[in-house]
């Protein structure tokens, strides 16, 4: 029975060590990436397909909406310091370059390190408070996040725990009504 109940012990030691391990992972975000969001824009639900590409320093999204297609360009800049998001929208441009202080889908190095560093960070000159670490169940698996709120409005976020890349993975009570949440992740 002793042997029993330690077998079991042991066990249940390593289940909750890998599945601590598992949680600490970030999520790689590589040239290829495609992650598939479910938008939420006026009450209409839409999936969103993003790939990245990585051609040098900037970044690129290419997206598709059924059968409709564009990207948006990140510049090198922006990706290290920009301080707000766009919400542009790419249906009469194929491409969009934003400007040096936007980002899209995301936060800046910047403001994740300060996020980490501060518990807050500010974007779109709103401030957003770290609620907590919180996981985001993609495709049934646990992503990394960092839950904060805006200190003006109901917004939220889950940015996920990538300092290259700090995507967002979901946002809620947005005020312009474009809400969305990451369904899938394919690396391949």
């Amino acid at each position: 029975m002793k042997r029993t109940f330690c077998t079991f012990l042991f066990f249940l030691t390593v289940a909750c060590v890998y599945s601590q391990q598992k949680t600490e992972e970030t999520l790689d975000i590589k040239d290829g990436t495609r992650l598939s969001y479910l938008f939420d824009l006026n009450k209409q639900k839409r999936v969103i397909d993003l790939i990245m590409k990585m051609p040098s320093d900037s970044l690129i999204i290419e997206w598709t909406l059924r059968s409709e297609n564009g990207r948006y360009v990140i510049l090198p800049e922006a990706l290290e310091s920009a301080e707000g998001m766009s919400f542009k929208r790419g249906e009469h441009q194929k491409t969009i370059v934003l400007n040096p202080d936007e980002t899209f889908c995301m936060i800046s190095q910047s403001a994740f390190k300060d996020l980490l560093k501060n518990n807050r960070f500010v974007y779109n000159n709103t401030t957003y408070v770290q609620q907590k670490e919180d996981d985001i169940y993609v495709d049934g698996s646990p992503v990394r996040t960092l839950h904060v709120k805006a200190e003006i409005d109901e917004t939220e976020m889950w940015i996920i725990k990538n300092p290259r890349y700090p995507m967002i993975g979901k946002m809620i009570r947005n005020p312009l009504d474009i809400n969305f949440t990451l369904i899938s992740i394919n690396t391949d």
